[in-house]
């Protein structure tokens, strides 16, 4: 299982939302340091089993990311491979041009996946998934991490390239797109998972200073990372035609509940920001 910054949101989401799915999807425990010892499963959480290839580290600034794969056993199905990939791939059909070692990884597991359909036919499918958001994402990333910085009171630091944009999907959204690509998709295929909705790093700033009532002087800069892509966009129009999946979640609603759950649920995410904090410059070695 594949996801970038994402896979203890959408593990726990999967687990929390479906139930339905128990014996189909499992969580995932990402791979930082001592991951297992952070992992604080919620009420009502649904364990259930899988195998996965290699761990990733969630934060690309760390930029030692391999690659993640899982296998399902979908009841009257059989078991089936699938592996999800993120937005630097923007379309089913684009030419895969990674611009740094992190990207380059994801994109080699694609071709290791499609490999072994073409080859030995086994079953597999992949999507490609804009940026993830909703509750319980590790507060390294952008959306948590300007939440719990702003209910502190510390700074939200922004690259300096504020105007880069990325297409934001919400958590139970992709839970469902996978649920459906892998009950319905076609063996062998790539389908796109995104909402078409766009947004700064600076309105995202702006949103969450606004939904936590506090002032833009804790917006700062910091410097850009390297190979830092300007703009992502996915066509979802592959999965929407053929598999009839469309997000249900809209961005301000989305957003807005998102903070609430991060301005209630404290004793989740301070422990986790207090053993893996960010280093915005951690890229300069």
């Amino acid at each position: 299982m594949r996801i970038k910054g994402c896979m203890l949101l959408l593990g726990m989401a999967l687990g929390l939302a479906a139930p339905r799915l128990a014996g189909a999807i499992g969580h995932y425990v990402p791979g930082l340091p001592n991951a297992r010892d952070l992992f604080v499963p919620p009420p009502g959480l649904y364990l259930v089993n899988y195998t996965y290839w290699y761990h990733a580290d969630t934060f690309k600034d760390r930029n030692g990311a391999t690659v993640d794969s899982f296998t399902v056993n979908i009841p009257g199905q059989g078991p089936r491979r699938f592996s999800l990939d993120t937005d630097e791939v923007f379309t089913e059909e684009s030419p895969y041009r990674p611009r740094t070692p992190y990207n380059a990884s994801k994109a080699g597991a694609d071709h290791a996946v499609r490999a072994y359909f073409e080859t030995f036919g086994l079953p597999v499918t992949i999507t490609n998934c804009s940026n993830n958001y909703g509750p319980y994402q590790f507060p390294e990333k952008v959306i948590p991490l300007f939440t719990t910085n702003a209910l502190d009171d510390l700074s939200l630091p922004m690259y300096a390239s504020t105007q880069n944009k990325r297409e934001w999907l919400h958590v139970l959204d992709h839970c469902e797109a996978i649920e459906i690509v892998l009950r319905d998709g076609r063996p062998g295929e790539t389908y796109n998972v995104g909402s078409g909705i766009e947004a700064t790093i600076e309105e995202i700033a702006d949103l969450v200073l606004r939904h936590t009532g506090k002032p833009d002087s804790l917006k700062t800069i910091v410097p850009d990372r390297p190979g830092h892509d300007r703009r992502y966009l996915l066509d979802a129009s592959k999965i929407h035609a053929e598999l009839g999946w469309t997000p249900s979640h809209g961005w301000d609603e989305g957003l807005a509940e998102t903070v609430a759950w991060y301005a209630a649920n404290r004793a989740w995410w301070e422990p986790l920001k207090a053993r893996a904090p960010v280093e915005e410059s951690a890229w300069r070695g």
